[in-house]
């Protein structure tokens, strides 16, 4: 089971990278990585163009397990053949819009106690302008405990009206032992005006089988309606 974000569409992707690793700087740069990628939609019935995107990256993985990533350009075309309603009363008409956009960002060392995330990007975006930035940070103060925190912030400027968003995660994982481990997830979402949480306790009783104690609750508008659930997933493995 799955969700299908389009439909009656033919979709080509490809992507290729190069990976150098130069012993001259091996003590302090791991791997250094040259990418590109390219993604088609056309219409499976008139072959008409409905997305392309061509992007390039190049990225540093550091011998400490920190990592940088440039963005120097991506570049998107969209055909809307209809109007699109991006947020209440912001309508993008109906055309093709190509638009460019250049990020970067980086993570420090996975190993420390403390790590640090941050990135952005920044280009045009339909007939506008689109910023984007985003940080996160986790605090491991010890073997059980992991305290996880995202925030990402885009603003959003258009012809028709401008207006932002932000996306806040929150993340609790906690492993009283090697069998017993739980983890909970805040998420907080100003354009739908959602908010949802996720508890999830795991039992390994034996390997390869699991018994989940689930909770999941969503306060919000429209589609999302004010739910709460509570599940219990049992998987067991017959080979042993």
């Amino acid at each position: 089971m799955g969700f299908v974000l389009r439909r009656d569409v033919r979709q080509y992707f490809g992507d290729g990278a190069y990976k150098w690793r130069p012993p001259a700087v091996a003590k302090t740069i791991r791997e250094i990585r040259f990418e590109g990628f390219g993604e088609y939609y056309q219409d499976r019935t008139t072959g008409d163009l409905q997305t392309r995107t061509v992007a390039t990256a190049i990225s540093v993985d550091f011998a400490n397990s920190a990592s940088a990533t440039i963005r120097p350009w991506r570049t998107e075309t969209d055909v809307l053949t209809r109007p699109f309603r991006i947020r209440p009363g912001i309508v993008i008409p109906p055309g093709s819009y190509t638009f460019n956009r250049h990020g970067a960002s980086f993570g420090t060392d996975r190993s420390r106690r403390i790590v640090f995330d941050a990135g952005g990007s920044w280009g045009s975006f339909y007939s506008g302008q689109r910023q984007e930035a985003s940080a996160g940070l986790t605090w491991r103060p010890d073997s059980h405990l992991s305290l996880e925190a995202s925030h990402s912030f885009n603003a959003v400027q258009l012809p028709q009206g401008d207006f932002s968003t932000s996306l806040f995660n929150g993340r609790v994982t906690y492993n009283f032992s090697r069998k017993w481990l739980s983890t909970c997830l805040v998420q907080v979402n100003s354009a739908a005006r959602l908010t949802s949480i996720n508890a999830r306790v795991r039992y390994i009783y034996r390997p390869n089988s699991d018994i989940f104690f689930i909770y999941n609750q969503t306060t919000g508008v429209g589609v999302e309606r004010p739910n709460r659930q509570f599940q219990i997933k049992v998987t067991y493995d017959f080979i042993r």
